[in-house]
């Protein structure tokens, strides 16, 4: 449980991390955070809050010309998406 206990730590900072960094203008990092924390959702067992976040990432991600960035979240969203 310890380790759950962490992990639901470092969601709630990545959280709020993507919400300051989209508030601050920044949306490479906004999008990288939002990724991040879709990770840590998924890790959590709260896959349909992880891909609502993945698909928030992936839009970004698309918008700013990020294409590796894109392939890597549809990568994990192929993953979540085996697991459902």
């Amino acid at each position: 449980m310890h380790a759950r206990g962490d992990l639901a730590e470092a969601e709630t900072a990545l959280a709020q991390a993507a919400k300051t960094l989209r508030d601050a203008g920044n949306p490479f990092a906004h999008a990288r955070a939002l990724l991040d924390d879709g990770i840590v959702l998924i890790a959590l067992g709260r896959n349909g809050e992880a891909t609502a976040v993945l698909q928030k990432a992936r839009s970004l991600f698309t918008q700013l010309g990020a294409t590796p960035w894109v392939e890597r979240t549809d990568a994990t969203l192929g993953r979540l998406a085996a697991v459902v």
